[in-house]
Formats: structure tokens, C-alpha cells, sequence
């Protein structure tokens, strides 16, 4: 079943990257998108100092779920969730977040490439609202709803959800 309404919460503020990402979001999933620049009140209560990482969970749970849409943190800090060295996003329920920590070039190889980064970006945030949709991981390495366990699992799969997910929403 298709939400009608998803309200983008960007703590990146890097020029176009909200804007393509509320762009894929309307042409993938036909979702009325609200981009919204923010810093999340009380995030540094969910700091873990001995991984240097913020816990997802706890920084889904600064956003209260509403039934009328859903809602999507696009977040520059590091993210894990229990059981895991590190996540690109996360997206339990009416809440979903994506992390850029990771996709961005220069952790890698020590370049920046803009393209790359919002290409990366704009996948892990169609895969966590895929999540929010009711879509589970697929097996198809191509689809983007494919579990990325590493950057380049993220690379290689492509922006959209394969026709068997699509059929699913």
C-alpha cells in the first residue's frame, strides 16, 4: 500500500542532495515529499563514545510516527544498530533514517565525487522508504531493496525496487 506523504528531515546540508532524494522518492513510489532542514534536539544522548557512533534507534526515537505519513532522518553521523558494526540506514517503522557517513567518496579513497554521494544517498533513502512502504530485503542483487553490506553492494545495485517489490507496495 502506497503512503501519500513522506517529510524529508535533513541534518545534511549539502547543496541538491535533499532535492534529488525527494525527487527519486516522488518518481519511485509517487510520494507527496516535504524536505525540512533540522537538527535533532537531545541526538548526543544516543552517542556511543567507545564505537564513536550514534544509535540509530535512539535517533529514530526523537521523531514522533503519525499516521497521515512517514517520516525520513537524512543524518551526516555514523549509525549502528544492535548487532551490527555500522548501518547506511535503518527504518523499523513509521520513521526511517539514512546515514551519508559512509557514502561519501573520500572515506574510501580520499576524493570527493558529488555524483557518487548523491547517487549512494538517493539509493539508501529508496531502499529505507521502501522499509516504511512494507518491502522486506530482496534477493536480487540489483534491486535496490537488496541488503548492502558494503559500499559496494550499494554501487552495484540499481535505484529502484525490482518489478516483484514494486508489485508488492
Amino acid at each position: 500500500m502506497r503512503a501519500g506523504r513522506l517529510v524529508l528531515l535533513s541534518e545534511v546540508d549539502d547543496g541538491g542532495l535533499a532535492a534529488a532524494i525527494s525527487r527519486s522518492l516522488r518518481e519511485v513510489y509517487g510520494l507527496d515529499v516535504e524536505a525540512r532542514m533540522v537538527r535533532l534536539e537531545g541526538a548526543e544522548r544516543f552517542y556511543n563514545r567507545g564505537r564513536g557512533q550514534y544509535d540509530a534507534a535512539g535517533l529514530i526515537s526523537l521523531v514522533s510516527p503519525a499516521r497521515d505519513r512517514l517520516f525520513l532522518i537524512l543524518t551526516w553521523r555514523d549509525i549502528y544498530v544492535a548487532g551490527l558494526n555500522y548501518v547506511f540506514g535503518y527504518a523499523p517503522g513509521g520513521v526511517g533514517i539514512v546515514s551519508t557517513s559512509r557514502l561519501d567518496q573520500r572515506l574510501y579513497t580520499g576524493e570527493y565525487d558529488p555524483h557518487l554521494y548523491i547517487e549512494r544517498s538517493v539509493k539508501e533513502a529508496v531502499h529505507e522508504v521502501g522499509h516504511l512502504l512494507g518491502l522486506s530485503h530482496c534477493p536480487d542483487p540489483l534491486c535496490v531493496m537488496h541488503f548492502s553490506n558494503s559500499i559496494e553492494d550499494t554501487d552495484r545495485k540499481s535505484s529502484r525496487p525490482c518489478t516483484r517489490c514494486m508489485l508488492k507496495i
